[in-house]
């Protein structure tokens, strides 16, 4: 992710990968930059994704059907447009692995929310 933001001058405020999605606060300095973004970083990640799945777990992966997408068609971007709301954001995505149970207790995730912004 952090090499596709770079070519779009794009900053991540933090993400967090489960296991049926992956959360990301991205910012753009134009709102056209979204959506050709998330299709090129699908398009790679699946790819790897693909590749990982067929050489390292043989036997899942012959249950899957290679042709179908790792992603869904579409992503769902939100616009925020306060610090407030940043915070409020990056709170509720780092909370979410404890809420859906695969990760961390009610003190906490097991996971850092992580940020790719020095």
């Amino acid at each position: 992710m952090g090499s596709r933001l770079a070519q779009h001058q794009g900053p991540c405020l933090g993400f967090v990968i489960m296991p049926d999605l992956v959360h990301a606060l991205i910012w753009f300095p134009e709102t056209w930059q979204l959506s050709p973004f998330m299709n090129k970083w699908k398009e790679l990640t699946s790819k790897s994704l693909k590749t990982v799945l067929h050489r390292g777990f043989q036997s899942d992966w012959s249950q899957i059907d290679s042709t179908e997408p790792i992603w869904q068609a579409r992503d769902y971007g939100f616009n925020i447009g306060s610090r407030a709301k940043v915070e409020e954001k990056r709170d509720d995505r780092h909370i979410n692995p404890v809420r859906a149970g695969v990760g961390g207790t009610s003190q906490g995730p097991a996971v850092e929310f992580r940020s790719l912004v020095p």
